[in-house]
């Protein structure tokens, strides 16, 4: 199944999305602190939230306490999540896909909110983000193409 996914011209805001799937799988700022552990605080974490782009070290070192991959917070796009939402749903319940969660991996023990729930958002988020990955290509080769054709029009060739 394939997504039209369109454009979306701001930039990813890599602490909005943490806050988001923070919120998400119900941890509080003090209490992602607290399991961060010494040199964190509710104030630092809320600073991390409030930055556009989040440090490589910290997003590393949240993400693994939150139990998500990085590249969902630095790559995740509102735009990209609302068009495949908005497709899903334009289609028949039998066309829809249904995310799977899989017993062979389950969330790590002791993981915020119930397992089902957070290997179902994962499937989600690594979804979306496979179909951003697969958007960000085709544009690549949609330029590669245009750029040859532009070239050999330049060029006088018509082949």
């Amino acid at each position: 199944m394939a997504f039209r996914i369109e454009e979306d011209d701001e930039p990813i805001h890599h602490g909005r999305n943490l806050k988001r799937f923070r919120e998400m799988v119900g941890v509080k700022q003090e209490s992602l602190a607290n399991q961060l552990g010494p040199g964190w605080s509710q104030k630092r974490v809320s600073l991390l939230e409030g930055k556009e782009i989040i440090d490589d070290a910290s997003l590393v070192e949240v993400c693994r306490v939150l139990r998500i991959k990085p590249d969902i917070i630095r790559q995740f796009s509102e735009q990209v999540a609302r068009s495949c939402v908005i497709q899903c749903y334009e289609q028949s319940p039998d066309e829809r896909p249904v995310p799977s969660v899989s017993a062979a991996s389950p969330a790590p023990a002791g993981a915020p909110g119930d397992t089902v729930i957070n290997n179902t958002l994962q499937t989600f988020l690594d979804q979306c983000l496979a179909l951003f990955q697969e958007q960000k290509r085709l544009y690549d080769e949609l330029l590669h193409r245009h750029s040859v054709v532009l070239e050999k029009l330049h060029n006088g060739t018509n082949d």
